[in-house]
């Protein structure tokens, strides 16, 4: 079991209690991250995108993963808690990615259908124009024939 002299100074041997309300303290604060308003007002599925912590709202989504993964990686060498939130937040960032990968995915195929009506709108065009060349060449032919 866990030293009893430890609380919550984290040290590697914790009480349950101490560690529940750490956890606790560090889901408060994540779910304030996560739940500020998306500055995304539509409907699509990126307006449900967890919104990064201020300081992240101007790095790009790569570079926030790095910066979360490196603090991630100190805290691991350190003693406490902080790992906790970091992974959450290494989490949040994930999730983030994998939505705005699926809203691209969504969004390039609805792309590519239009790319392939303009291009048979085009064909179309192009098809008239041809005919309408050859009919008045006809008509030309005719014409110099009389």
């Amino acid at each position: 079991m866990a030293a009893h002299g430890s609380l919550g100074g984290g040290g590697p041997l914790l009480r349950v209690s101490d560690m529940l309300q750490d956890l606790a303290e560090e889901n408060c604060n994540s779910e304030r991250i996560l739940s500020e308003p998306s500055s995304v007002t539509t409907s699509s599925p990126s307006s449900s995108l967890p919104r990064p912590k201020s300081g992240q709202e101007k790095q790009e989504l790569p570079a926030a993963f790095e910066a979360t993964y490196s603090e991630l990686k100190d805290s691991l060498t350190q003693s406490g808690h902080s790992w906790t939130g970091l992974t959450q937040e290494l989490c949040a960032t994930l999730t983030t990615a994998d939505k705005l990968v699926a809203t691209s995915q969504l969004n390039l195929g609805q792309l590519s259908q239009q790319v392939m009506k303009l291009e048979n709108i085009v064909e179309r065009g192009q098809a008239a124009v041809s005919r309408l060349q050859i009919s008045v060449r006809q008509g030309d032919d005719k014409a110099s024939v009389l």
